[in-house]
């Protein structure tokens, strides 16, 4: 949703390693697999703070930037398809479901879905250059925004909640 919600709005997209097939934070379970100078800074703070190491990793895993530099997961092969040895960074173990080549054979996966949104910028004009406009602006479970181009109207509407949405989109949207 959230990647339907940006990727058609004005300026560039942009995707970041991982995100085209849904790789997860790195569940990391000790402090030496973490690579980052400011994160290991922040868990020697934390427990001269007093928090216990599990508390403190909790913490750091939470927000360290090694989460998105975890090495690309291009296969179930070992290291994830990403090198043929040891990388430098921890190989995220869910590697072995979430990758590439599995989701390249799948017709509704994530990376399909991507693959989709970019063909749709590619050949619409409208979704690059098109004027903008919000519409709903108080609903707290919908996001919804025309772009527009000569003849061309897009409408995207996200539902950014698991639950059913309920909505009256305006006159002008429905007579157009």
């Amino acid at each position: 949703a959230i990647a339907m919600l940006y990727f058609f709005l004005q300026g560039t997209p942009f995707i970041y390693q991982g995100q085209e097939i849904g790789m997860t934070n790195m569940p990391f379970t000790s402090i030496e697999q973490i690579d980052a100078v400011d994160s290991k800074r922040l868990y020697k703070q934390l427990l001269k703070e007093g928090k216990n190491k599990e508390e403190a990793l909790d913490i750091v895993a939470d927000t360290t930037r090694d989460n998105s530099r975890t090495p690309m997961q291009w296969s179930s092969n070992q290291f994830a398809g990403f090198s043929s040895k040891q990388p430098w960074l921890v190989v995220n173990p869910n590697y072995q479901s979430i990758n590439v080549a599995q989701q390249e054979k799948q017709p509704d996966s994530i990376l399909t879905f991507y693959k989709k949104m970019i063909h749709l910028r590619r050949t619409n004009e409208g979704l690059i250059y098109g004027s903008f406009k919000e519409y709903l602006t108080e609903h707290t479970q919908v996001y919804i925004y025309e772009r527009a181009l000569d003849n061309n109207r897009y409408l995207v509407m996200v539902n950014l909640t698991k639950e059913k949405a309920s909505y009256s989109l305006p006159d002008e949207v429905e007579a157009n």
